[in-house]
């Protein structure tokens, strides 16, 4: 009786163990390959909770970049998607200033709550393109 209970707990762990797994999405996004237009985070604005980050668009087209960004954590050299709670962005269309910059604090705490250690990266897609802008991160 004894085993039984012992192999039903290991067969019970082994399925948890087995949907954790199973839930991680691989990131399919298509990344800018381009380097007229970078990504960065501003000094010591990163928390686990939000960011203020700086987009450099030195491409002479004119793009526009909204609110909406996403989130993937880095496990063994691979990005995964974080699961993210239902978000309604508001459609803004924001430019680069006359030196082609442009500045917006990004909070992620209603959409994938507080980051725990580890390494991701914020991505921002190109307006124009099905093609995203990334930073990388750690939250320590």
């Amino acid at each position: 009786m004894k085993k039984k209970i012992i192999i039903l707990c290991l067969l019970l762990a082994l399925i948890i163990i087995g949907i954790v797994f199973l839930n991680k999405e691989k990131s399919n996004l298509k990344i800018y390959q381009g380097n007229d237009i970078t990504l960065s985070i501003k000094e010591n604005t990163l928390t686990n909770t939000s960011a203020t980050i700086i987009i450099t668009d030195n491409s002479n087209k004119k793009h526009t970049y909204g609110n909406e960004f996403l989130i993937e954590k880095k496990i063994k050299n691979t990005w995964y998607k974080l699961a993210a709670q239902e978000t309604w962005w508001e459609l803004i269309g924001y430019e680069v200033d006359e030196n082609n910059k442009l500045e917006l604090t990004q909070n992620w705490e209603s959409i994938y709550g507080k980051l725990k250690k580890g390494t991701y990266r914020l991505l921002k897609k190109v307006d124009s393109t099905n093609e995203y802008i990334y930073v990388e991160f750690e939250i320590k």
